[in-house]
């Protein structure tokens, strides 16, 4: 099983992805459409979301399979750092992904077989 590593750096625009397939193995397309939240933990406090609209950050899939992701420094800069003042991760932050296609809203799609671990790297450059 895969699993999906996000890092942001705190008070940075993001920009990243990963692939999407289905469960034949073929990529999904621009008619599927997602909403990816991220948390401090498993039920808890939502930190931001990437969706094509109304989110934090934006989500898109392509036609080839890629989810792209951007997040703007101006919520970045808002998000605690899992990382210490040494850089290592004292923490991980959880992501969850829901897809579906835009022609059918109400036919969503939980992606458990893709799990999304979540680090926030704090600024080293600051001023």
């Amino acid at each position: 099983m895969k699993t999906v590593r996000i890092v942001l750096t705190r008070g940075g625009t993001f920009e990243g992805g990963f692939d999407l397939i289905d469960e034949g193995g073929y990529p999904l397309d621009s008619s599927w459409t997602g909403r990816l939240e991220v948390r401090d933990r498993i039920g808890g406090t939502l930190l931001f979301t990437f969706a094509d609209s109304g989110a934090d950050g934006t989500l898109t899939i392509d036609d080839y399979g890629h989810c792209l992701l951007e997040l703007p420094s101006s919520v970045t800069e808002g998000i605690p750092a899992t990382a210490d003042s040494l850089g290592n991760n004292s923490r991980v932050y959880l992501g969850g992904l829901e897809v579906w296609q835009a022609a059918a809203p109400t036919n969503r799609y939980t992606v458990n077989d893709l799990p999304m671990r979540v680090f926030v790297r704090p600024e080293v450059v600051t001023g």
